[in-house]
């Protein structure tokens, strides 16, 4: 399966919205990505984002094939104090290791199957299953702000992983009747603590 699926237009945007209009770096671009228009620079296959230093604010599509190094990367480049803010898309799969990770450090919105661009162009649902926008760097009032919209919304450290041990997942593991209360005091509309709550179920599953 081809990883050349390219971040839709409106995401794009919302995406450059959220650390202020633009991004220094594009690690994994590619030049007919929307998300171009939106970045200083893009790093493309030739260049290999792997092997090459990150600075700024930072968009991360990475080959999914490749998900966990892609992460690997990014968090050597935070920990280096090269990378000022990052927003990116993963493959929603907490399951894997390097998703302690992410949920330590970054805000976390559930987008489900969102819509790609296939390298025609052409707007459809990538065949990669569902997606999660993770960012690192920013305030969660900005990122809610911008991606709450999209789906269930997480801030950083709120999960860890391999079993969700925080209040807020205990909560609406083992408390459905009480489900929008918890919803309202961490933020989530009762739509997206149902979704949560099943989600956690899997995640924590034996």
């Amino acid at each position: 399966m081809s990883d050349e699926w390219h971040t839709n237009a409106q995401i794009c945007a919302l995406a450059a919205r959220c650390v202020g209009g633009r991004f220094t770096l594009d690690p994994f671009g590619h030049p007919d990505a929307p998300i171009t228009a939106y970045c200083k620079e893009i790093f493309t296959a030739e260049d290999d984002g792997f092997a090459l230093q990150w600075r700024g604010r930072i968009w991360i599509n990475p080959p999914f094939s490749r998900s966990d190094a892609a992460w690997r990367a990014a968090e050597q480049e935070i920990d280096a104090g090269r990378v000022r803010e990052l927003v990116g898309i993963w493959p929603e799969s907490p399951g894997a290791g390097y998703w302690a990770g992410i949920f330590a450090r970054c805000h976390v919105t559930f987008a489900g199957r969102l819509p790609h661009q296939d390298p025609r162009g052409e707007l459809r649902e990538a065949p990669r299953g569902n997606v999660a926008l993770v960012g690192y760097g920013m305030s969660f009032e900005r990122w809610r702000q911008v991606f709450g919209g999209l789906g269930p919304t997480l801030a950083r450290g709120l999960v860890r992983l391999p079993r969700a041990t925080d209040q807020a997942s205990i909560e609406l593991l083992d408390d459905e009747a009480n489900a929008a209360e918890v919803a309202r005091r961490h933020g989530l509309t009762p739509a997206h603590a149902r979704q949560l709550r099943m989600r956690m179920r899997r995640w924590t599953a034996a």
